[in-house]
């Protein structure tokens, strides 16, 4: 019976497939792939949602809620991003089940929430620079043009309240930099950014 099953499977034709995706997929010779350009999302109500021009999006990650680094430390590194770019139209969206008050954000700093994912919101306005830590939406934003300037900023390990943590996220900012996120520590950010201007 065994024998017979293999015959079966050797002689087999696959059907062809069809995939419809944002990402580059490893595909038999029989398969095709659309791309989804999601031109749906930049024609319906998402579209709706205007951000200033040359929008600076900055990530948030739920970071103090999981206990991965403390709220003092957080708050540190998202105020020396936003003195980075003072006259700037900034944004600072958070993830989902943040839930600290946003009080020690600087005036000028406008919260982004949408009841859509961020990438979808993103894709229909005019956005400078996008920066994260390792959300997927810099991932995201890569396969979907949003801007040029994506970066991931590398979470110094004496931060992280949980020693265990250490090394972790390796995987992720190795792959980041594999579609072009610019994975950068907080000290390199700023020259990093500048070069990118040029």
């Amino acid at each position: 019976l065994t024998g017979y099953f293999k015959a079966i499977t050797k002689n087999w034709i696959y059907p062809s497939l069809t995939y419809f995706s944002i990402y580059e997929l490893s595909l038999l010779p029989q398969d095709n792939l659309i791309k989804n350009d999601f031109s749906f999302f930049r024609k319906n109500k998402i579209s709706s949602i205007k951000l200033e021009q040359n929008a600076i999006i900055i990530v948030g990650q739920p970071f103090v809620e999981l206990q991965i680094i403390s709220k003092e430390t957080y708050e540190k590194i998202i105020l020396q991003i936003t003195r980075m770019h003072i006259g700037c139209n900034i944004y600072y969206a958070p993830h989902p089940i943040e839930t600290q008050f946003y009080n020690w954000l600087p005036q000028n700093i406008k919260i982004l929430k949408s009841q859509y994912p961020l990438e979808l919101v993103l894709i229909s306005n005019s956005i400078s620079e996008i920066i994260g830590f390792n959300s997927s939406v810099l991932f995201n934003s890569t396969f979907l043009n949003i801007c040029d300037k994506i970066f991931s900023i590398l979470l110094d390990e004496s931060y992280l309240l949980d020693s265990r943590l250490k090394g972790k996220n390796a995987e992720i900012y190795a792959h980041f930099k594999k579609v072009g996120v610019n994975v950068v520590t907080i000290d390199s950010y700023y020259k990093f950014s500048f070069l990118k201007e040029k």
